[in-house]
């Protein structure tokens, strides 16, 4: 995506911070993969506590995995196109998205972000776009809600109903439904093929009992990049930053620096604490960690 959402940053230093490199990519995602196999090893092979306490550490790297997703949803993982396609493939298959839907569904969040017509919020814009009230913040932290929006959006994809593309999936136009439908029954067989080996080793299944693990902290996450900020204001004032964790930049692939690629999704995640230098001020709502927005109630004046 190389579209530009904000013009505070001048020409030559974008496209310096722009360039796309291999190395940083292929070492993370060789710790994100090591990270992967380890956990779920752990949860197959170990037996009481241990394997609980390797299915908590497989939830959480699972929840890592979105970070890949989205970063290479953007291409920005790998300089090849290729490379990049791989990698959404793999996020994908964790996180039960294909990479048609997530750049028809993302692409649309980047360009309506915070207002109507943001995928994000699912159409409740009164409802999602403040910083929502305790019995919506209790359900969205178990992470149900996105969870089976995951579910209902690959299912109904397959289906390729009319219906699902007017209501379920409106972000998705025309020319796009064929790719996000071919993708959805691909990842159906992947993940049935997976299923069907579990009928001989069923410790398998428990990787699912860690996808649903996942989806609760990545959803206390998400609340932080948008949640109770101005849907009128320009994206560096409706967008939140919270890079102040670095282990948590790291599993992310520096997500948390939100504000920065709102404003310049072109820049690859490597690129993003230095982006965040460059602009410095212009970044309105820095809010230190995801613990501090929470703290605050996602309150539009932290700073």
């Amino acid at each position: 995506m190389d579209e530009r959402f904000d013009a505070e940053l001048n020409d030559e230093v974008l496209a310096r911070l722009s360039v796309r490199r291999d190395g940083p990519g292929l070492g993370r995602l060789l710790g994100q993969c090591a990270l992967l196999a380890v956990s779920f090893g752990g949860v197959v092979l170990l037996e009481g506590p241990a394997r609980w306490a390797s299915l908590a550490v497989l939830a959480v790297v699972q929840m890592g995995f979105f970070g890949l997703l989205h970063e290479s949803c953007h291409g920005t993982v790998f300089a090849s196109g290729r490379a990049n396609n791989a990698a959404c493939w793999l996020a994908g298959f964790v996180q039960l998205a294909t990479p048609a839907w997530m750049r028809s569904f993302h692409f649309t969040h980047h360009r309506t972000t915070h207002q109507l017509g943001d995928p994000e919020l699912g159409g409740l814009e009164d409802l999602m776009g403040p910083w929502p009230g305790w019995g919506i913040y209790l359900a969205n932290a178990t992470g149900l809600p996105i969870l089976l929006g995951r579910v209902a959006f690959l299912v109904g994809a397959a289906t390729s109903l009319p219906p699902v593309w007017t209501q379920l999936l409106p972000y998705v136009t025309e020319r796009q439904r064929p790719a996000v439908t071919r993708q959805a029954w691909g990842l159906i067989a992947a993940h049935a093929a997976f299923i069907a080996l579990g009928t001989r080793f069923p410790a398998l299944w428990l990787w699912y009992a860690g996808v649903a693990l996942a989806h609760a902290p990545l959803s206390i996450y998400l609340l932080c990049e948008h949640r109770g900020l101005s849907m009128e204001a320009p994206v560096l004032g409706k967008t939140r930053s919270f890079g102040g964790n670095p282990q948590l930049n790291w599993l992310m692939w520096n997500m948390p620096f939100h504000a920065e690629h709102h404003a310049y999704p072109s820049v690859p995640f490597h690129a993003l604490p230095a982006l965040s230098g460059e602009l410095g001020d212009a970044v309105v709502h820095r809010a230190g960690t995801v613990g501090a927005v929470h703290r605050r109630r996602g309150l539009a004046a932290s700073t």
